[in-house]
Parts: structure tokens; C-alpha cells; sequence
């Protein structure tokens, strides 16, 4: 199963256990999770899966999934693209230019493009409905709905994770 995550960029610690385990389920699951390289959920739950990873090489597991680190532009753009480019099998870069004018846009086609190339994302959210985080699994419901309809064997498309509501952000 295809895994994307999504999450917001400003997170507290609290918040780095309830990341930490949800990862090591899903990488447990997935053939491949895409990651949309911010920082916040999308570094925390990175490093979570490729440490997961790791422990799955090291105990001999042949079947792996696939970490992709998706761009909205390009590699140098995103925070901490060296170390995060060393954490994954793939990277793609979308070209979808960073502009003053269009800044969220690029941002929103990204969470599209990994909604739309997966089967279900992961949404580490603190139910504020506003911004990437709340848009992302908003339009993965309705494209997992036009893909699947309302079948009762359909994957469940939107995993909710609930974070620690905080204006407290890692340093």
C-alpha cells in the first residue's frame, strides 16, 4: 500500500512520540510513503521511517518500503534537503516554481501530486481548519471517494492523527 503524510510545520516535542509511532506502523505497512519535505511533521515523521527502516534491514526483512521525498520545486528548496535527500529512496522534483504570488499554490499542488500517487495519507492534524495540513486531507477524502465510491472494501484513504494543540514549535 501507498502511504503520503502530511502534517503541520509547527509541532511541540510532545507531539514527536505520537509521530515516532505512527510511522512504525505505517512503514510496517507501505510499499512506498511519499514525504513533502517541510519541516515539522513531514522532517519528524522522515526520520521516524527511515529509522524504522532500518531496523527492518537490519532484521533481515526483504520486502522495504520505498521513502520518497516529493518537492514542490526544487531539492535546494527544502528544509534541510541534504540530510533529508540521505533519508530517502527517491526524490521528485515537481517544478511547480515558489513565487510570492503563487507561494501556496506550489505547496498545495505538491500534497495533490502525493495524494493523487498514493492510496492513503496520513494526516498528523491538530483539527484546525485552515491551512496545507486541513486542504490536503480535505482533497484526499474527495479523491479517495471519486477513486474508491463508498465500497465497504475500499482502503480507508484518510488516517487522523490528533497532535498536541501548541504554538510551541521545535528549535
Amino acid at each position: 500500500m501507498k502511504f503520503c503524510v502530511t502534517g503541520r510545520r509547527s509541532i511541540c516535542v510532545e507531539d514527536i512520540p505520537i509521530i515516532t509511532g505512527k510511522m512504525t506502523s505505517v512503514v510496517s505497512r507501505a510499499t512506498v510513503v511519499m514525504f513533502g519535505g517541510a519541516r515539522g511533521v513531514d522532517y519528524e515523521a522522515l526520520k521516524a521511517a527511515s529509522n524504522e527502516k532500518l531496523k527492518l534491514i537490519m532484521s533481515g526483512h526483504d520486502q522495504l518500503p520505498k521513502l520518497v521525498l516529493v518537492c514542490p520545486n526544487r531539492l535546494d528548496q527544502v528544509w534541510k534537503s541534504k540530510e533529508q535527500k540521505r533519508m530517502v529512496d527517491e526524490v521528485i522534483e515537481l517544478g511547480n516554481p515558489i513565487t510570492s504570488s503563487n507561494f501556496y499554490r506550489s505547496f498545495y499542488q505538491r500534497n495533490e501530486y502525493m495524494v493523487d500517487n498514493t492510496d492513503v495519507c496520513v494526516m498528523f492534524w491538530d483539527y484546525q481548519r485552515k491551512g496545507g495540513t486541513y486542504q490536503c486531507g480535505k482533497y484526499a477524502s474527495e479523491q479517495h471517494t471519486r477513486k474508491y465510491g463508498n465500497s465497504a472494501t475500499r482502503p480507508v484513504g484518510v488516517e487522523v492523527v490528533k497532535l498536541w494543540v501548541s504554538e510551541r514549535g521545535l528549535k
